[in-house]
């Protein structure tokens, strides 16, 4: 059985959350380095926690990743099934890109949530327009 660097038993609730985090850093195509500057820790530090090397994580840095990763402390923790509500949506059915369109825009300030959100109004109006106009959708 893998000791920490601690040389404690790594216990299989332990082994499920390092797993959750190098899953989920791959999942979102990050580096090591990556992550590292964007929650200000080394990318040894990361990696410990992700070989089991370091077990007994701060919850600080628990929501600082699970921030980055778009997804919850709980998930990561173990403790959710779901990392997020967009992997409800993934069983129900919506394609990947959009999924991560909608963690994307979960994740911008409301300001840019705002900004986005009149971006789509007018490319929507727009592409409204030209399919009204399409001389093919009369037939229809």
């Amino acid at each position: 059985m893998k000791k920490s660097r601690l040389k404690q038993a790594i216990t299989s609730k332990q082994a499920d959350i390092a797993a959750r985090l190098r899953k989920v850093r791959l999942n979102r195509k990050l580096s090591l380095q990556d992550v590292s500057s964007l929650i200000g820790m080394s990318k040894v530090t990361l990696s410990r926690y992700e070989t089991m090397d370091i077990v007994n994580i701060p919850f600080d840095k628990i929501e600082a990743l699970a921030k980055i990763y778009h997804v919850t402390p709980a998930y990561l923790l173990g403790w959710d099934s779901f990392s997020s509500s967009l992997e409800m949506a993934e069983v129900q059915g919506y394609p990947e890109s959009e999924q991560v369109l909608i963690e994307k825009y979960r994740f911008l300030s409301r300001e840019g949530q705002k900004t986005i959100d009149a971006i789509l109004d007018l490319q929507y109006k727009l592409a409204c327009k030209i399919k009204s106009s399409s001389p093919n959708d009369e037939a229809d």
